[in-house]
């Protein structure tokens, strides 16, 4: 029974009490369903509030999930990226340095000490770019030895063809210069192996390229998700925000029942009261 509805009931009635009661713990139920979504913004508080919202905002969430694993795909493509893209620009200054030896030596008045003391630091020079090679990892996945020339594929969107290959050449010296490393123990040899370190300096050079086409389209796939994650968002915040407008009105209404209700019941307490002191 409303609450309104017990002023033009009867009080003599023997339910009447029973109605007040019931009124006043169902106004109780709806103010503190009331207080729940204003406290936690979410209209829908069990599935029964809206059986057709909450399907659609199951599904909005499953998609906001995928979107955002999406993102941190991404933000760790890109770390890999850089740390891939560190490792190349080392190497590039060791073939750099390379190169210059190679200058040097193919110099036809050097003693045989001067040109020992070269072929040193060639030898040195091509080490450290193994040593690189081998050794630049991300996430225990190593990113210049070749573990990634055959590529591996990034999801950067809602659909499964929504990705970015990442193909990592090998920059090993035996990929470099093609299993047959260049040396400068003699003038001759130092001149072919200018012309060797300037195609594994291309090699390199086409690999950075490469690796910043990718991070160009990671950027662009960022920008895209963050307008789809946004939306994704909006639609499901619209299904099950809390009107805190509308919801404080009820919350009102029922703090008012309540007080009403009570007073009806304080009164007709003393109403029966009276009446059994008039029997006795």
């Amino acid at each position: 029974m409303k609450l309104m509805a017990l002023v033009t009931a009867p009080v003599s009635s023997p339910a009447y009490y029973t109605h007040v009661a019931t009124a006043i713990n169902n106004s109780n139920q709806s103010l503190g369903d009331s207080v729940e979504r204003l406290s936690t913004g979410n209209r829908i508080i069990q599935i029964s509030d809206d059986v057709a919202a909450t399907s659609i905002s199951t599904q909005l969430k499953t998609q906001l999930s995928g979107l955002r694993q999406s993102a941190s795909n991404i933000a760790e493509a890109t770390s890999l990226l850089q740390v891939a893209n560190d490792g190349l620009e080392n190497i590039s200054m060791k073939l750099d340095t390379l190169q210059s030896i190679a200058q040097q030596a193919s110099s036809t008045g050097l003693s045989s000490n001067d040109r020992y003391y070269l072929q040193q630091q060639f030898n040195d020079n091509l080490a450290q770019i193994d040593t690189i090679a081998n050794n630049n990892s991300f996430n225990n996945i190593n990113l210049l030895d070749g573990t990634l020339a055959s590529g591996t594929a990034i999801r950067v969107g809602a659909n499964p063809t929504d990705v970015i290959n990442i193909t990592i050449a090998s920059v090993k010296n035996s990929a470099l210069f093609n299993n047959s490393n260049p040396d400068v123990a003699t003038t001759v040899h130092a001149v072919s192996a200018q012309t060797a370190i300037t195609t594994a300096s291309n090699t390199v050079m086409s690999i950075l390229q490469r690796i910043n086409g990718n991070q160009s389209g990671f950027d662009s796939a960022t920008t895209s998700l963050q307008h789809s994650i946004d939306g994704v968002n909006k639609a499901n915040n619209a299904l099950i925000d809390t009107n805190d407008t509308a919801e404080s009105a009820s919350a009102t209404r029922d703090k008012l029942h309540i007080n009403f209700g009570t007073t009806i019941a304080v009164q007709l307490k003393f109403f029966r009261s009276g009446l059994l002191s008039l029997i006795h």
